[in-house]
């Protein structure tokens, strides 16, 4: 039986990599919930379909919150804060 490598648990990322990178993932964040709230208040919205839609991108953009490499870090001002 072959040995399961160990996952790195320490990003080797420096903290402005980490601070874009988090931006980044929250840029797409952001996008996803605009997206699903432009679908619920478009024309149509009632529709299955649309719905479907909006409830998988505001599921995504939860979900996605765990790529976050350091939540705690505020990627636009640099400082630190609460997530």
């Amino acid at each position: 039986m072959r040995a399961v490598p160990k996952l790195e648990t320490r990003s080797t990322m420096t903290r402005m990599e980490t601070k874009a990178y988090n931006a980044g993932v929250r840029a797409a964040l952001d996008m996803a919930r605009t997206a699903a709230i432009t679908i619920e208040t478009g024309e149509g919205s009632d529709e299955l379909p649309k719905r479907g839609a909006a409830a998988a991108l505001y599921s995504f953009a939860d979900a996605a919150k765990a790529l976050l490499i350091d939540p705690r870090l505020d990627p636009i001002s640099g400082h630190e804060g609460e997530p």
